[in-house]
């Protein structure tokens, strides 16, 4: 009885010692596979919120330009300030002096004055701000944003065209200090699929939501957030290549723990008898 306990004792360390290594190995290459994965999506948010300040920075300059040169709003010195700040620009599309609900003048149009109707939001920094609006003056809707005067007019596409590994994964802004995380603008984004998480400015946030891979950015300077979504498919075809690396040394490590239990198994057994021959 002795002999049998001892002998199920080794078989059940034996198998241990190949399990062990092998589940070891899994759960590396699936850690592994997800903080990739989590770092691919990251790149893709830091990309948009580096166009989205960058565009930020611009407006900012735009406005202490046009206000600090104390023209009459929407003469044509003021016109040509717009149109400068136009064209120096990368992600604005026009320029323009704001009153009220109403483009009183811009950069491309001159003095046609353009009705928007009530803000959409405002931002914690008293920013007004119009969704998915249709002007003359575009051919797809555009975001407008206004502050201090001076009205901006962007394609809220041209932040999120950053290059993706696949078509799949979907990005979108948000105001994050708004109550329902307002949306400025979304490539591929399915918003009742993910859960929006409020986060501190400038750091970000990974989860798993509902079989996809979310990541929230939030900047550090403005009030927009970007989060991107990308199916765990993806994270599943990282994980088999990860697989590929550490599987391999999970089965040496077993077979070498195999084979030392076995030999303590052997020279454990056989000690008994080597007491009886005494």
């Amino acid at each position: 009885m002795r002999h049998v306990s001892a002998g199920t004792l080794a078989v059940l360390l034996g198998v241990i010692a190949v399990i062990a290594p092998i589940v070891t190995s899994i759960r590396l290459a699936w850690r592994e596979a997800l903080a990739y994965e989590s770092s691919v999506s990251l790149s893709y948010g830091e990309d948009v919120l580096r166009r989205a300040e960058e565009t930020g920075s611009q407006m900012a300059a735009g406005i202490r330009l046009i206000n600090d040169a104390h023209e009459a709003p929407c003469s044509e010195p003021e016109l040509a300030i717009m149109r400068k700040v136009d064209v120096g620009s990368s992600y604005i599309q026009a320029v323009g002096r704001i009153n009220g609900e109403e483009i009183a003048c811009n950069s491309v149009g001159g003095v046609s004055p353009i009705s928007l109707g009530a803000p959409i939001l405002t931002t914690e920094r008293g920013a007004h701000e119009w969704l998915n609006v249709m002007l003359p003056l575009a051919d797809s809707p555009v975001t407008v944003f206004a502050l201090q005067g001076v009205a901006f007019i962007l394609d809220p596409t041209l932040v999120l065209d950053v290059p993706t590994e696949g078509p799949n994964i979907s990005i979108a802004t948000f105001v994050p200090s708004s109550a329902n995380h307002t949306i400025f603008s979304a490539r591929g984004l399915r918003p009742h699929a993910v859960r929006f998480r409020t986060i501190l400015k400038g750091s970000n946030l990974t989860f798993r939501d509902a079989g996809y891979i979310v990541t929230i950015a939030r900047a550090a300077n403005i009030d927009i957030a970007v989060i991107t979504s990308a199916r765990e498919s993806y994270m599943l075809s990282r994980v088999r290549r990860f697989a590929y690396i550490f599987i391999p040394f999970g089965l040496l490590s077993a077979a070498g723990l195999a084979w030392a239990v076995t030999i303590i198994s052997r020279l454990y057994l056989s000690m008994p008898s080597v007491f009886r021959g005494r």
